[in-house]
């Protein structure tokens, strides 16, 4: 009886030993989460070994996600875990991301220690598993306990989850990986596609710089995720910082040059303008400064051009609000497009820094956000491609209108002024009398139809040159300040053909004052724009 007490307590604290903090026991399930279960070391001056690391102390992570974020240490991680069954375990220590610089698994094996590497900077030969993630094949004896040593290097955000699973497990993450950027992709080249013949045939500018930006928001995409990172051939893994930061860049570049233009903020915002100019450079900036420092040998991580690129989003949504102010109805795509933006790059952000966890979803949601902005932009031009096109079907309505009446109007003017010319010829033989008091009265009736008969052949050039006026200048008025009334945009027009103040308002038989407050309230609204009516002569 002593005896079997004995060897009961051995055996309980024997299974502790084996069982103890931190231990992982393996179990049949597919995939077996132990991110809340490593122990934690920072080597801030990335000089330890692993053979120094066995006796340093570790710091258990007490979250369900590992979320380390930007840092230029090195970062250790140790777990054991003990095998159960009967037979040995093949299976897969995975890491939920592929975009570290490097990955080293350390295992003890024969008491000597061996190592396998993977990561977005490590040549793919050298890679311990071909993955969209950082994936290691591990063997667990039966009935033993394996210690493991990961070290973990990266320029990008630490924020991972560690788990072990099965093949089957990794092929199906694989599968949806590419099956998302698939979707995504297939959807982006739709719109573009879509978009590049509707530019064609408008034959408008603005789209062509959508597809622009629309192909920079696909090379920044797909860099995030690691796609160009791991599909780099040998030899050329030097370059994979560099993939990473300048697709991101040019996604900023690019789209801050669609915005300025569909949203002409050279003249309509000049404040959203220079922030747009002022945020590219600043991603630019940071992605020279960080590229050089690499280029040095000097371990420097890309927080600083992620930051660049969530301020620029800021400042896509306030030009889109600043737009819809000043009337510009189809920002109102604009805006909920760069909405969906920030809100998938807040969802991101949110992620690494821990406050939500890592799933499907999250990991996801920056993607859905990105296609739902290139979509909503795609609506935009759509609206205001709709938008220009009723103004220009107004416009030739218009246009075919007057065109009527201006030749009822030239035909009026020929048969009064002939017979005017008639009536003077025959005062000009009365005015040949020798009566002084006829001849003087006449004089000045004869001197007031020569001015009226001037003023008809002034009138009747301004209407026949009015049909280009129509057709050039009142489409660019209309255009560029919205907010001009039909009779102001006439005005200007009779400014445009060099008539004075005394003269519009012959023409138009109202008063002198009517024509100068007229005038008046066109430069108030001109000066909102930053212009005045002498200003839009010279530029018009």
């Amino acid at each position: 009886m002593k005896e079997f007490c004995l060897y009961f307590l051995l055996s309980v604290i024997s299974g502790l030993s084996v069982l103890g903090q931190g231990t992982i026991v393996l179990t049949d399930e597919e995939k077996n989460t132990i991110s809340s279960k490593v122990e934690l070391l920072h080597d801030v001056e990335s000089k330890l070994t692993i053979e120094q690391i066995q006796s340093m102390s570790f710091k258990r992570n007490d979250y369900s996600t590992i979320n380390i974020g930007y840092n230029n240490s090195v970062d250790w991680f140790k777990f054991s875990v003990y095998n159960p069954n009967e037979s040995d375990a093949h299976r897969i220590v995975h890491l939920s991301k592929f975009l570290l610089d490097s990955v080293t698994l350390y295992f003890n094996n024969d008491r000597k220690w061996n190592s396998f590497r993977t990561g977005a900077h490590i040549s793919p030969d050298e890679r311990a598993f071909r993955s969209y993630n950082s994936s290691f094949p591990v063997t667990l004896a039966s009935k033993d306990t394996a210690v493991f040593y990961l070290k973990v290097i990266s320029s990008y955000s630490r924020q991972f989850d560690i788990s072990i699973v099965n093949k089957k497990v990794l092929t199906k993450g694989d599968l949806r990986e590419v099956s998302i950027l698939s979707l995504f992709i297939g959807g982006l080249l739709i719109i573009t596609i879509f978009n590049f013949f509707i530019g064609l045939r408008v034959k408008d500018n603005v789209y062509f710089h959508y597809i622009l930006a629309n192909i920079a928001t696909g090379l920044a995409v797909l860099a995030i995720r690691g796609y160009f990172s791991f599909n780099l051939l040998d030899g050329l893994t030097h370059w994979s910082p560099y993939i990473v930061a300048w697709p991101t860049v040019l996604y900023v570049i690019a789209s801050s040059n669609f915005s300025i233009r569909f949203l002409d903020l050279r003249k309509s915002n000049k404040l959203s303008y220079y922030l747009m100019i002022a945020s590219s450079l600043a991603s630019f900036t940071a992605a020279t400064i960080v590229s050089i420092l690499r280029l040095n040998g000097k371990q420097i991580h890309h927080e600083s051009v992620v930051y660049a690129n969530f301020s620029f989003s800021v400042i896509a949504i306030y030009a889109g609000i600043m737009a819809l102010k000043k009337g510009n109805v189809h920002a109102k795509y604009y805006l909920a497009g760069w909405i969906c933006s920030l809100l998938g790059l807040m969802a991101m952000t949110l992620m690494y820094t821990g406050v939500l966890p890592n799933n499907v979803f999250t990991n996801n949601f920056y993607v859905i956000g990105v296609l739902c902005e290139v979509l909503l932009l795609a609506f935009a031009l759509t609206d205001r491609y709709r938008t220009l096109q009723k103004e220009k079907d107004y416009l030739v309505f218009s246009l075919t209108h007057k065109k009527n009446d201006l030749s009822r109007v030239i035909i009026d003017n020929r048969l009064r002024q002939s017979f005017k010319a008639e009536i003077l010829e025959k005062l000009k033989h009365i005015y040949k009398s020798q009566d002084e008091t006829i001849k003087t009265q006449l004089g000045s009736f004869i001197a007031d139809l020569n001015i009226q008969f001037d003023a008809d052949e002034k009138r009747s050039q301004l209407q026949e040159n009015i049909d280009q006026v129509n057709s050039e200048f009142e489409e660019k008025l209309k255009e560029r300040f919205p907010k001009l009334t039909k009779s102001e945009i006439e005005i200007l027009g009779y400014i445009k053909l060099k008539l004075s103040t005394k003269e519009i308002a012959n023409t138009r038989k109202v008063s002198l004052t009517t024509v100068k407050v007229t005038k008046h309230r066109i430069n108030k609204k001109l000066a909102e724009e930053g212009t005045s009516i002498d200003e839009l002569m010279l530029d018009l």
